[in-house]
């Protein structure tokens, strides 16, 4: 099972360990969201285009810090808006600088994808 990400979810590159609590931290990532036709709780669902398209926000702790998320590895998903995947907490990502994106909070604990049989 996995949880649909949508508008508000965060997103961090994964250099260092991430605070507790809610609030901007240090490698965190935001992502528009570039489509409203799904919704979950009111926030639209965010896809996999969203996610490339993100910004970071307080800089990591590397000496030239992650900018972009620069892959989103292309997964199965059941689904789509228009033809384009649904991002899910069992995103793989990865930043310009080598981090691997870590799914911190989906923004949402409504709608979960059941995948496989």
């Amino acid at each position: 099972m996995s949880t649909v990400l949508v508008k508000g979810a965060v997103l961090n590159c994964g250099h260092a360990p991430r605070p507790p609590g809610p609030g901007p931290a240090a490698g965190d990532f935001v992502a528009p969201s570039s489509q409203s036709v799904l919704t979950v709780a009111g926030r639209p669902a965010l896809l996999h285009d969203d996610i490339r398209a993100a910004t970071p926000g307080p800089p990591c702790p590397l000496q030239v810090p992650c900018t972009a998320i620069s892959t989103v590895v292309p997964a199965p998903t059941p689904l789509t808006v228009n033809g384009a995947p649904v991002a899910d907490d069992a995103l793989v990502a990865v930043t310009d600088k080598g981090g691997t994106v870590v799914v911190v909070d989906t923004g949402q604990a409504v709608l979960d994808l059941r995948t496989g049989g």
